[in-house]
């Protein structure tokens, strides 16, 4: 039975919400497939350019915005769309209004100030030894704070169907130890940001200036020691490399010098006896630098984690110097987003069933969801006879692919079960303790369903957030409908735009389910080879061409796209948007005006798709961090496509031209 959320309050407080008057959001219209292209490039020369330069000079970003595209467009419209809802709720003192309103109450903010917090930072002045700071670090994780180490709860990859608590390493500011270590440029003025932002904060609980700067060094070099232990984002992405059950006893034996069973019991998960380590010896690395450090020191650290994961619910003051380093340092925005959307932002993130319902009876209509799956078994098809076509794999692997891709299962828009809401109380007034209780109802259920089977028509993607994911471990993939709207994707538009945008993007997620990681599973979910020597070689030549095709770009000066890091998105865009072209060069008429029209209105179509403007400050960080290369590199994937060459007249000499002999062909 599902338990209904608590309301310690019957009315919401109107003077913390804006006027609550019918907000009118911007539909962004089926965007017809047009070709007007920009003469002063060619498009084998840069082909976003070509599609999206005229689009790029008259859409410059916004002040309080990281980046603009078809992308952002789609978030922002489902944010308006959201705030309707949203604010309706709150003149009806629902829970998803009572958290939006508690997060507008600045007033009541302004006046607690960091009172909400000082509970848990008493309890970490109270840590006297490494059992004590194991149990806190385990404490904090329920209500989302990240030490050296994070708890995950999810499907465990060996037994299908059934969940697992892992261990993620955490506790890091800056994305690597490269960041802790720059002395120049734009690296050295995102650390000396960091520090500042680390530096305000230990102020704020009253640790004068010059000292809170020495303390502040300490933790910074800490995270640097940590930065150093930990494994590369490229690294920790490995399936195959990353799966490590062990016991209780197991783990305290192999990474000695944690108290690992402390840990547990501050978790609330102290009956727990299997748990997944990803990277065995990194860890204990990170743990031994845990060790050898002082225990002010890890003191500080934690409170830092503790007052940077919620200095966003505090005072006006607080908030701004935290804008300083993730909005200004971080992602090169000027202002402040509106707290309305900042306030959606933060309902959508932690009741996404709640509001998501409301959102798929508003948003998504039935005859949408029908036209969406169709388009989606058509890809299917397609690309279940491009893998039987792949005659460089075996036979036994290209049938293992073909039964995972014909047994995976399409979730479009909405679950057919929607997950329990949060049993939390809510207050108008409270905004630190609503968020801390919905993140600490939230981690508790899931430890207690650890021994419960996985509901497979459960999913808890946000449904009004506009994205898409795939699971090897579960063999899906699901839509959630803020996704399924213009210009990504609209019943009545040019077939063109739908396959390009929607088609492409469903079957960029199915080829996740046999890319560089997927491939390590099979039909079930299980973590298991499929695949012979010979198949893997072959795979992984195919592989290293398009790392060394990726890493030619060079999105900022000296900043080139790491393609080890991007090459699991990139794999999925190649396929995609091959599958696509395929079917919708089945859709009747498609070829009616001729082949190249066609083909040419296809492939504008995917590169509006992603076409974008970034931040320096942010398209920086992306490609430090970020597994998703910038869309102009992206979209250039059509490099590979004959048809593309054919359908723009490319040829030899254009900066984007290749060889058809080292074009990238796997599917």
């Amino acid at each position: 039975m599902k338990t209904a959320l608590g309301l310690a309050t019957a009315l919401i407080a109107l003077a913390a919400l804006p006027a609550l008057a019918q907000h009118t959001h911007k539909v962004i219209p089926a965007a017809a497939v047009v070709d007007v292209p920009d003469d002063a490039v060619k498009a084998g020369d840069d082909f976003d350019r070509y599609v999206n330069g005229a689009w790029a000079k008259t859409h410059a970003v916004p002040s309080d915005r990281s980046w603009v595209g078809t992308w952002a467009d789609l978030q922002a419209q489902a944010l308006a769309q959201s705030r309707t809802l949203v604010e309706a709720a709150a003149t009806e003192g629902a829970p998803v209004g009572v958290l939006y309103a508690s997060y507008l109450n600045q007033p009541a903010r302004d006046r607690q100030g960091l009172r909400p917090l000082h509970g848990w930072l008493a309890d970490i002045d109270t840590i006297r030894d490494g059992p004590a700071l194991a149990n806190e670090i385990g404490r904090l994780a329920r209500i989302d704070v990240a030490g050296f180490v994070l708890p995950a709860i999810g499907e465990d990859d060996g037994r299908p169907g059934h969940r697992v608590l892992s261990l993620r390493q955490g506790g890091l500011g800056l994305p690597d130890a490269s960041a802790y270590q720059a002395s120049e440029g734009a690296g050295r003025a995102r650390r000396d940001a960091y520090r500042t932002f680390l530096i305000a904060m230990l102020a704020s609980t009253g640790v004068a200036q010059a000292e809170a700067g020495e303390r502040v060094d300490a933790v910074l070099a800490f995270e640097l020691r940590l930065a150093r232990a930990q494994v590369s984002r490229e690294v920790e992405r490995d399936a195959a490399h990353s799966y490590h059950p062990m016991s209780v006893r197991e783990l305290e034996a192999r990474i000695p010098g944690f108290a690992w069973h402390r840990w547990l019991a501050g978790l609330g998960a102290a009956r727990v006896d299997r748990i997944i380590v990803p990277q065995p010896e990194a860890l204990r690395a990170q743990a031994a630098v845990v060790r050898a450090t002082p225990l002010p020191v890890l003191r500080d650290h934690l409170k830092l984690r503790l007052l940077s994961t919620y200095s966003r619910y505090l005072d006006a003051d607080t908030t701004a110097a935290r804008f300083d380093y993730f909005g200004k340092a971080l992602r090169g925005t000027q202002t402040e987003a509106p707290a309305w959307r900042r306030g959606v932002e933060l309902v959508t993130n932690l009741l996404p069933e709640t509001l998501g319902r409301t959102y798929a009876a508003r948003y998504f209509p039935a005859a949408a969801k029908h036209r969406a799956r169709a388009i989606a078994e058509s890809v299917r098809a397609a690309l279940v006879a491009r893998v039987s076509e792949a005659t460089w794999l075996s036979e036994t692997a290209r049938r293992e692919v073909r039964e995972k891709l014909q047994r995976t299962r399409l979730h479009i828009g909405y679950p057919d079960t929607w997950p329990a809401t949060p049993a939390a109380v809510l207050r108008d007034d409270r905004l630190v303790e609503n968020v801390a209780g919905i993140h600490a109802w939230r981690f508790a259920r899931a430890v207690a369903e650890l021994d419960l089977p996985i509901e497979r028509d459960e999913w808890t993607s946000p449904v009004s957030v506009p994205n898409a994911y795939a699971s090897a471990s579960a063999n899906e993939i699901i839509f959630p409908a803020a996704v399924l709207q213009p210009p990504m994707f609209d019943p009545s538009a040019d077939p063109a735009a739908n396959y390009a945008r929607l088609g492409a993007t469903i079957g960029h997620e199915l080829s996740h389910l046999f890319d560089d990681q997927g491939r390590h599973y099979d039909a079930t979910g299980q973590l298991r080879e499929t695949w012979n020597a010979a198949d893997v070689r072959q795979f992984d030549v195919k592989v290293h061409a398009l790392v060394e095709q990726l890493a030619t770009y060079t999105p900022l000066p000296g900043e080139h796209v790491n393609g080890d890091l991007v090459i699991g998105e990139s794999l999925a865009d190649l396929a995609g948007v091959q599958a696509a072209h395929d079917a919708f060069l089945a859709t009747p008429g498609a070829v009616a005006e001729g082949r190249r029209v066609a083909d040419r209105r296809f492939f504008i179509a995917w590169a509006q798709l992603w076409r974008s403007t970034y931040r320096p400050e942010y398209l920086r960080t992306l490609l430090h961090t970020d597994a998703h290369p910038p869309g102009a590199v992206r979209l250039s994937i059509v490099r590979n496509l004959d048809a593309w060459y054919d359908a723009f007249q490319v040829k030899a000499g254009d900066r984007l031209f290749t060889e058809p002999a080292e074009r990238i062909r796997i599917w």
